[in-house]
């Protein structure tokens, strides 16, 4: 994921890049098509919001909202991989009402 400022609103963002070629490569289009729908139709606020989708010659891009406290990759990280139960409970604590 790569960080950029939105310029109409001045909002930061998260964009993920997916490469067109390499989706093809490994067949999966339909993949790629339904992570869009699925994250387009997802609204909840423990849910990272998908704002849109465009594509160039070479990529597929989302554009996401920034998650207040990083990434899960970003814990995982900090933690350096060691994640315990207790974490994961308090992490997907609020879930269970979804």
């Amino acid at each position: 994921m790569n960080l950029a400022i939105e310029k109409a609103t001045g909002q930061q963002v998260a964009i993920k890049a997916v490469n067109i070629m390499r989706i093809c490569e490994l067949n999966k289009e339909r993949h790629i098509l339904r992570e869009k729908e699925l994250l387009h139709d997802l609204k909840h606020p423990n849910i990272i919001q998908l704002f849109t989708t465009f594509k160039d010659d070479k990529n597929l891009y989302f554009v996401f909202e920034i998650g207040p406290n990083g990434t899960l990759d970003d814990l995982i990280k900090v933690l350096k991989g060691n994640i315990t139960e207790e974490i994961v409970k308090i992490m997907f604590a609020q879930l269970i009402n979804f």
